[in-house]
């Protein structure tokens, strides 16, 4: 709960982590305000960190806020009616009907079975995945091997904070929500973690072979910043 002192402020969530060597600043697809801080940050420090960005998180919100007005009413709640997945250029007409939770597939029509709302987005988020991985484990796999590396594992995952990741030993971790985003983008995810099999840091020899396989890498990791609008409201981190 915000202290009476940062009433003033947008409403914002605290989260540590002791993985994070900073403070960071989040607004996530819903509007919500996030700020990550190292174990046993202080409160206040980030209270006037949000503060000092207190016009652009507006204009974020401001933004996120207009682009859903794009969608149709009917994807603003619960019960999206279509879904467009943009990374592999599908679109999903959805219907619902009362029965066992599942997803049937048929013609570019996604059938969702389900006896109530909690119900629904359980399996719409299931569905998801399983396309998720579907769809971009082959793309994960040509660029593996253009860049000559193996991958070990791939897991996806509904992460808070990543699109991605690789460990030590070479499995993958990818957000379902690259789904939902312009292939450029999702195309940064997959060569940027891949590029962690020769380097696992951001150091100048892994921004180099980063670069040399996606020349506009840097225009990529800005636009993923901020994909307002890309990504359902209805799917949670």
């Amino acid at each position: 709960m915000n202290t009476p002192a940062e009433t003033a402020l947008p409403a914002w969530e605290l989260r540590e982590s002791r993985r994070a060597r900073r403070m960071r600043l989040r607004v996530r697809e819903d509007g919500r305000v996030e700020v990550t801080v190292p174990a046993g940050g202080d409160r206040r420090q980030a209270a006037a960190f949000v503060a000092a960005r207190r016009d652009w998180i507006r204009r974020v919100q401001a933004d996120q806020e207009a682009r859903r007005q794009t969608w149709p009413a009917a994807e603003r709640g619960p019960w999206p009616t279509r879904l467009r997945l943009s990374a592999v250029g599908e679109e999903w007409a959805v219907t619902y009907r009362k029965g066992p939770a599942g997803c049937r597939e048929s013609g570019g029509a996604l059938q969702v079975g389900a006896g109530d709302e909690a119900a629904a987005h359980e399996a719409l988020e299931r569905w998801v995945g399983r396309r998720a991985r579907t769809a971009l484990e082959p793309w994960l796999l040509d660029w593996a091997g253009r860049l000559g590396v193996t991958v070990t594992g791939l897991t996806i995952r509904g992460q808070r904070t990543r699109w991605g990741s690789c460990s030590a030993r070479g499995r993958i971790n990818l957000n379902r929500r690259l789904l939902f985003l312009e292939p450029a983008l999702v195309e940064y995810v997959l060569v940027h973690e891949l590029c962690h099999r020769h380097h696992l840091n951001h150091g100048p020899a892994f921004r180099r072979l980063l670069t040399r396989h996606l020349p506009d890498a840097a225009e990529r990791e800005r636009a993923l910043r901020s994909p307002a609008g890309q990504v359902p409201p209805w799917l949670p981190a």
